[in-house]
């Protein structure tokens, strides 16, 4: 699964040098009514008819309003990293990358649980030590209001499949012990329709770890506002494999900037790229000019053909796209590889940089 990450790029080369991503706590995110709008959501669903087997345990709850305040109470202790599933997105641009800030793309593992380290609260001075655990979870965009109906029902039905996943997962046979816990476990993943544009993916923190010890809670400022927040550190780093330069007027210059960081910069902390699905997906963008599409195929298979167990398959790349543009007969396919190249780069760090497509001045 691919996952973008917009962010600025002095957060960038922080994940990039450290292998960190600042997790907020949710109540604190850009949607005014975060956690709250998916708790009241979430609440009305599972005590309606479609829930079946969540409709007598919420009732329990003294007409669950018992489990709501309690699973209300729990808004400070919540912290979220949010990723897209869209990779060139101008409303993302704006919000959270600025001018000429990047987005990070991450090759996720479908379901995978991410062990990930944070500062304990008792030993921040010793580094990263605390283990949390998560997986990304799709968020749904589910709002009663601005839905159509069938819409709405087909996005209740999968909301309570993913909360059937989650009770599995967090092993809570027992309903009416956690249906509260239910609530304000899934509430995070339930976001206002009007957002759905961005196509969410959630890593959720707790913030208390499997022993009961709680990881260290920052803050950082931000118009005067004090955001609590978790630094969350993967060992490997994160699975970074693209940068994209956002539109802006300076985006050249920062594209230029971020190819030769990479390049330039010892340790980069990322996981491990397998250098070959890079290469070839460097290649498969110039599928974007449809008279390239064919040639997309053939340059792979030269590629491979020209590595050694010692080449690096970066130089091989660049050596194969440069005879190609030699040997090709058709001026315009030369014409259109030319202008992919001055706009992406394919780094000796398996990294690929390259500029968004777009045509937007802040």
């Amino acid at each position: 699964m691919s996952l973008y990450y917009y962010t600025t790029t002095e957060t960038m080369s922080f994940i990039l040098k450290k292998g960190d991503i600042f997790a907020t706590n949710i109540s604190y995110l850009n949607d005014s009514e975060e956690y709250i709008n998916g708790l009241k959501e979430l609440r009305e669903l599972l005590c309606g008819d479609k829930a079946d087997r969540y409709v007598q345990s919420a009732q329990n709850h003294l007409a669950e309003a018992d489990a709501y305040r309690e699973a209300l109470k729990k808004a400070h202790d919540i912290y979220s990293i949010s990723f897209s599933q869209e990779k060139d997105l101008l409303s993302q641009w704006y919000m959270y990358a600025k001018e000429s800030g990047v987005r990070l793309k991450m090759d996720m593992a479908d379901d995978e649980e991410l062990d990930v380290k944070v500062l304990e609260k008792e030993e921040e001075d010793k580094g990263p030590s605390l283990s949390l655990q998560s997986k990304c979870k799709k968020v749904h965009y589910y709002t009663r209001i601005g839905m159509e109906e069938d819409e709405y029902e087909k996005e209740s039905e999968e909301i309570i499949k993913g909360i059937d996943q989650y009770v599995e997962e967090k092993s809570m046979a027992d309903l009416d012990t956690y249906i509260s816990a239910i609530w304000s476990g899934y509430a995070p993943y339930i976001k206002n329709y009007e957002f759905r544009q961005e196509k969410e993916v959630r890593l959720i923190f707790q913030g208390v770890s499997a022993k009961g010890k709680k990881p260290l809670v920052q803050y950082r400022n931000a118009k005067g506002v004090l955001i609590p927040y978790l630094d969350i550190y993967l060992d490997s780093g994160w699975p970074v494999t693209e940068i994209m330069v956002g539109p802006g007027r300076n985006q050249h210059s920062v594209y230029t900037s971020i190819c030769h960081f990479v390049e330039h910069t010892d340790g980069i902390k990322v996981a491990a790229i397998d250098a070959k699905k890079s290469a070839d997906e460097f290649v498969s963008g110039l599928g974007q000019y449809q008279i390239l599409k064919q040639d997309c195929k053939k340059i792979p298979e030269d590629v491979d053909r020209g590595c050694s167990p010692i080449s690096n398959r970066r130089d091989v790349l660049y050596e194969v796209l440069e005879q190609y543009m030699d040997n090709e007969k058709n001026e315009k396919k030369v014409s259109l590889v030319q202008e992919y190249l001055a706009r992406n780069t394919y780094t000796s760090k398996n990294i690929i940089v390259r500029k968004s497509n777009v045509p937007y001045e802040f």
